[in-house]
């Protein structure tokens, strides 16, 4: 018998996650079987009252989602979120505008294929001489040319 069949729809559930439907947000808690679509009320998403124990408040839910986390096998590689606070940059090699590959320019933050596309078209008819002839030709959809001032050399290239 499948957990939908044994619910009657004034039985409360624990809805475990947040959950996204037509427009509706249903977000963690407690609710009656009658109030929630049907999609949702499988285990993956919810607990029967009177079945597990249910948290009182978010904070117990977020403490048994990072015991959960904790104590289960990975699979994939494990990522350390806690960064040193003197963490080095990604990578301190210059790379020149006037040079550099559509996958090299990507590289940079907020330079889409789209941006790195523009760049290499713009300086095939006129090389960019700095920073300000850069600003001024190829626009950022998010960011500002300033915060890769240092990362970028404008040398002429030879033709």
């Amino acid at each position: 018998m499948s957990l939908i069949e044994q619910l009657n729809p004034t039985d409360k559930v624990y809805l475990k996650q947040r959950y996204i439907s037509r427009g509706n947000v249903f977000f963690q808690g407690h609710y009656k079987v009658a109030e929630l679509p049907k999609a949702i009320l499988t285990e993956e998403y919810i607990n029967v009252l009177g079945k597990e124990e249910t948290p009182k408040n978010y904070q117990t839910a977020l403490k048994k989602q990072v015991i959960q986390i904790s104590t289960t096998t990975p699979t994939t590689k494990q990522v350390s979120y806690n960064k040193p606070s003197s963490s080095k940059p990604q990578s301190t090699s210059k790379l020149n505008i006037n040079k550099a590959t559509a996958e090299e320019l990507t590289k940079l933050t907020n330079v889409t294929t789209a941006i790195a596309t523009k760049i290499i078209d713009a300086r095939e008819k006129k090389q960019f001489s700095d920073l300000e002839n850069l600003k001024e030709r190829i626009k950022l959809n998010r960011g500002n040319w300033d915060d890769h001032k240092d990362r970028l050399l404008f040398e002429k290239k030879k033709t």
